[in-house]
């Protein structure tokens, strides 16, 4: 097969950064421009332009480069006579990548041509083993930067310290140091505490979007793909991870990571977020809306007899006398000895009478928005703590204190560190429970009850009180006074009583 020659003076431009954390390619085009006034001062017609941003070429990188590709297949095929490069570090870093561009002068003659690296002499044996040499002294430049950045994130990783950009649910200050985000970290918190309590991802992700919370990129919509990442980390509860980077042919994570105690306030307790990670890796939880709570009081209600939790349960299959078929009415079952058994419409209507009764008193609205927590009382107590940490470590670093003292008294401050982190998270209040106030006090009670999604109804239930179910005796009618609810703040236990 045969190509046309090419123009003799039409020169193709390659440019490429390894990194573009902006996103907004200035570097390239920098490369570009000065890529440009070489082609103007040794005569060449700029044929095409071909650019990888954000690519690496070294031998650690894994990101193909398209670009690249396409053009030394455009200058075998004879397209233009000249490739013009900022660098020759930029053209490539890899040993293997450079034979190509020595064959690619040799076969075709195209000419290579550097800003600032010079003429690319690839025509001679002396050009080619200068190549060759820097090839290799680029090669090892890179590999050692890829090993003193794995040593700095190992170190990062060891001292607890973050690594990347500031993730959702926090802010950065200029100093590195990471402080909960007081709009964001009250919205994880309440979105754990559904996904725990039965609701869907998805059904979350609509509530999201719907109230117009961004997602951490900023861009797009919520989807269950990207709320499941953000459950799923474990520096939700306060823990550094850091993997050992796989061996060749390994998958990501195919060794156990190191983890320590990240040096940022946690939003979630551990074992909240041991429940997540268990609930949505767990290889028989299925996506469909099957799994999504129906009732209001599913997992909610305890048993009066044995404590346990109840389940709901949909009801089993009977035949009629004339033949037909039918199924009886969903139920609440005591979830391990089946012990208390109660129609589930009549539980949670009664229920749900007893809530709008409590809600329509006088604080009844603006009891779910309150900081009974105590918010700033614990954000006091963690910057108490943390002051006199950072005390003692100028005081070590003055020569006031020795290593052991200092040691000692790291010792004993971390984990009342890390209890404040906890109490801060757990008073911050629920954005969800704060809509539904604003909403009762706009309109009315029984209109934002109306409204409410099931996950809102059961958070409000959450927030208010606990309800027990007691047996009930053979033979008898469901009646209201085998209820017995514990309102939150208040140790006494209420009877209901029938109407």
């Amino acid at each position: 097969m045969t190509h046309d020659a090419p123009a003799p003076l039409s020169a193709a431009i390659y440019s490429r950064i390894s990194r573009d954390d902006r996103g907004d390619e200035a570097g390239v085009r920098r490369q570009e421009a000065d890529c440009r006034e070489l082609a103007a001062q040794l005569g060449y017609t700029v044929a095409a332009v071909f650019t990888d941003n954000d690519r690496g070429a070294s031998t650690r990188s894994k990101k193909a480069r398209p670009a690249y590709a396409e053009m030394l297949h455009r200058a075998r095929a004879g397209e233009f006579s000249a490739v013009l490069a900022y660098s020759t570090s930029r053209l490539t870093r890899r040993p293997k990548e450079n034979e190509d561009l020595i064959e690619l002068v040799e076969r075709r003659g195209v000419q290579i041509k550097t800003v600032v690296s010079g003429d690319y002499r690839l025509d001679t044996a002396d050009g080619r083993a200068v190549a060759r040499t820097l090839a290799a002294w680029d090669a090892a430049e890179a590999e050692r930067t890829a090993e003193r950045v794995k040593r700095a994130m190992l170190e990062r990783a060891k001292e607890g310290r973050s690594h990347g950009i500031t993730p959702w649910g926090w802010t950065r200050a200029f100093d590195g140091t990471e402080q909960l985000d007081t709009e964001v970290a009250p919205i994880l918190k309440d979105v754990a505490r559904r996904v725990l309590a039965g609701a869907s991802l998805r059904s979350v992700c609509a509530d999201l979007n719907a109230r117009g919370v961004a997602t951490p990129s900023g861009k797009g919509s919520w989807n269950a793909t990207v709320l499941r990442q953000v459950l799923l980390r474990e520096r939700n509860a306060g823990r550094r991870v850091l993997y050992p980077t796989p061996k060749e042919g390994e998958r990501r994570r195919a060794h156990a990571p190191m983890i320590t105690r990240g040096k940022w306030p946690a939003i979630l307790s551990e074992d909240e977020q041991d429940q997540l990670i268990a609930l949505l890796t767990d290889p028989a939880r299925r996506t469909s809306r099957g799994t999504e709570v129906r009732y209001l009081m599913s997992g909610k209600l305890l048993c009066g007899k044995c404590g346990a939790r109840m389940r709901s349960q949909v009801g089993a299959k009977f035949t009629r006398k004339d033949g037909t078929g039918g199924r009886r009415p969903w139920a609440y079952v005591c979830a391990v000895n089946f012990c208390t058994r109660a129609k589930a419409e009549d539980v949670d209507e009664a229920v749900e009478g007893l809530l709008l009764a409590r809600l329509r008193a006088e604080d009844g609205p603006t009891v779910l928005s309150a900081d009974r927590g105590g918010t700033q009382a614990a954000a006091d107590r963690l910057a108490g703590l943390q002051a006199r940490l950072d005390r003692a470590a100028d005081e070590y670093a003055d020569g006031l204190i020795e290593a052991s003292q200092l040691s000692r008294i790291t010792e004993r401050l971390r984990p009342q560190i890390a209890a404040a982190e906890l109490e801060l998270s757990a008073s911050m209040p629920s954005p969800v429970l704060a809509a539904f106030s604003a909403e009762a006090r706009q309109q009315s009670v029984d209109a934002a009850w109306a409204g409410a999604s099931l996950d809102v109804r059961r958070a409000v239930l959450d927030a208010l009180a606990t309800f027990t179910l007691k047996p009930a005796g053979s033979g008898s009618q469901w009646s209201p006074d085998r209820l017995a609810v514990r309102w939150v703040g208040n140790d006494s236990v209420t009877e209901t009583e029938a109407p």
